[in-house]
């Protein structure tokens, strides 16, 4: 569900978050390639999927992490919802990087590796479907009535100028 705000970051963020939420649907699209029998169409799809990952989604995680999250931090504390989506972050680019080794095995014939694609595929999908409600349901509206107009124009300057 898009984020309803008038703050220009916020809209940036929400908007790619619906983005990756399409990202996910081919994915999840591969994942049942694969449970139907049909691993290397999955496999290319996922493959596709790295562009995504390292390109987009690189760069609203670092929004966050170097925007949003320390001007929520500044007001709430670093414990609670912003350390849960830091732990998240770094949850999912480890499970990335496990994808990532799951289709070079594959592509060297490993025999359990289109399991081991799907059961990694499917977390990351969960993952990161849930990562994207949890901001979307709790710590957008929290900066968006938590911070003054000061804490969100840095946040806006920051997320602007690509840092």
């Amino acid at each position: 569900m898009a984020v309803k705000t008038e703050w220009k970051a916020l809209e940036i963020l929400d908007s790619a978050h619906q983005a990756g939420l399409g990202k996910l649907m081919e994915m999840e699209d591969a994942i049942n390639q694969i449970r139907q029998g049909d691993s290397a169409s999955a496999v290319k799809t996922l493959r596709g999927l790295f562009q995504f990952f390292n390109g987009e989604l690189r760069v609203h995680f670092s929004h966050e992490e170097v925007a949003l999250f320390p001007a929520i931090s500044r007001v709430i504390g670093p414990m609670g919802p912003v350390q849960v989506m830091l732990d998240e972050h770094r949850i999912l680019w480890q499970a990335i990087d496990e994808l990532e080794l799951a289709l070079t095995r594959y592509d060297n014939g490993e025999v359990t590796a289109a399991e081991r694609i799907d059961s990694i595929a499917s977390n990351i999908l969960w993952t990161l479907r849930s990562h994207i409600e949890k901001e979307d349901q709790m710590l957008f509206p929290l900066a968006e009535t938590q911070l003054g107009k000061a804490e969100k124009e840095v946040v806006s300057n920051a997320i602007a100028s690509g840092q």
